[in-house]
């Protein structure tokens, strides 16, 4: 198969993954709240799903490594995240649907990293066009929710199921067509042994705890964002259009990077997609006294930063650890994103709003933004490095 046909196979890959994901997973608890689960129970679901993606994204990228084979690994991931919500759709009992949603979270969290990985596979010789082929993901993602709200009003909520396996069967029909790489191939199975050489590369604590930090930061961008838009006197359906805003800043981000790249080196690049998030948050911080409009430009930047952010993190992992781990290294960086800084950032706002005001917590990472915009920057410049791409960095070694 030409290059060109099958790296539009992962534009599609993503494009498909998001458009189900984001359909589906913003409706979850007004679905479980319909079903007749009380506030607690909801609460000990999500939880149940948090452990779930923690325990994956540990043990699926070691499986993955082991087996050598990673593509087939996906597609038994895309067939249990179908059989977790076709089980969740007919579950009415509390423990079944405690299942079914570990079901699907155990299978769905793995998906973005090993795709990642193989799609790196794939652009040996061009990394840094990553984020043209995950901007697919950022356009799946739009229609999605766009998909959800004409759906909702249609059926309440078995089309919107109905849309996600579909969408889901697609992304598996694409991926079955997605050729196995020489990596896969030939590879090395990896020994238990082996995973000591993700801790000990020396750019283990930068790309991880770079992803953990960005993860507590974004707690600003999740479920509090629309409890936090109604407190500062603004209408919940804010929230959309901040999220509409920060989608298209995240597709141009997405299809600006391999240039970016090629202009500004990587690590100066890291600083400023922190100082982009500042922004995003501090206008977010001060949403009761600033112009709207203002909000929404910062809201479209900030999503910007987060394409920065995932391509170069993504190129950095391909270009640090050899193939026997590099499954492992590409989820581990959920791990870190949404398993430990998203889940700290999250424990921390709730209990801000139980206590406090949720401006405190935006306050609190405002300030944890650009202090570590700041620290990049800085190390950057006190760095010997002058590569433009963690590639590059690495050839250079």
């Amino acid at each position: 198969m030409k290059e060109k046909n099958t790296n539009r196979l992962f534009f599609a890959l993503y494009f498909f993954f998001w458009a189900a994901e984001n359909c589906l997973g913003p409706y979850l608890g007004v679905y479980y709240k319909a079903i007749g689960l009380t506030g607690m129970k909801i609460g000990i679901v999500n939880g149940a799903f948090s452990v779930a993606v923690i325990v994956a994204s540990l043990l699926i990228g070691a499986v993955g490594d082991k087996l050598g084979n990673t593509k087939r690994l996906l597609l038994f991931l895309l067939a249990g995240m179908i059989a977790g919500t076709a089980f969740l759709f007919v579950s009415r009992t509390f423990t079944l649907i405690l299942i079914a949603v570990s079901l699907y979270g155990f299978s769905g969290s793995p998906v973005n990293g090993i795709a990642d990985k193989i799609l790196m596979d794939h652009l040996q010789d061009k990394p840094e066009s990553f984020g043209v082929y995950r901007l697919g993901g950022t356009i799946g993602a739009g229609i999605g929710i766009i998909a959800a709200g004409l759906l909702i009003t249609v059926s309440h909520f078995s089309f919107l199921f109905y849309f996600y396996w579909l969408s889901l069967l697609i992304c598996f029909t694409y991926t079955l067509r997605i050729p196995v790489t020489e990596n896969d191939r030939g590879m090395e199975k990896s020994r238990w042994s082996d995973y000591i050489i993700i801790v000990k590369n020396k750019s283990f604590i930068p790309i991880y705890i770079t992803m953990m930090i960005w993860g507590f930061t974004e707690v600003g961008s999740s479920s509090f964002q629309a409890l936090h838009i109604v407190a500062c006197g603004f209408k919940s359906s804010y929230t959309s259009v901040f999220v509409t805003f920060s989608l298209i800043g995240e597709g141009i981000g997405f299809v600006l990077i391999p240039h970016l790249m090629n202009k500004i080196k990587w690590k100066h690049l890291l600083a400023f997609t922190f100082l982009l998030q500042f922004f995003k948050i501090g206008t977010m911080t001060l949403l009761r006294v600033l112009p709207l409009p203002v909000v929404i430009f910062f809201q479209f930047t900030g999503g910007g930063a987060f394409a920065i952010i995932y391509s170069i993190i993504t190129q950095a992992i391909s270009a640090s650890y050899p193939s026997k781990v590099s499954c492992s290294a590409q989820t581990l960086k959920l791990v870190a994103n949404k398993g430990i800084g998203l889940s700290c950032g999250s424990l921390m706002f709730g209990y801000l709003y139980e206590n406090y005001s949720l401006t405190v917590g935006y306050g609190i990472l405002t300030v944890i933004s650009i202090v570590f915009a700041v620290f990049l920057f800085l190390s950057s410049r006190r760095g010997k490095d002058g590569s433009r791409t963690p590639h590059e960095a690495c050839e250079e070694m």
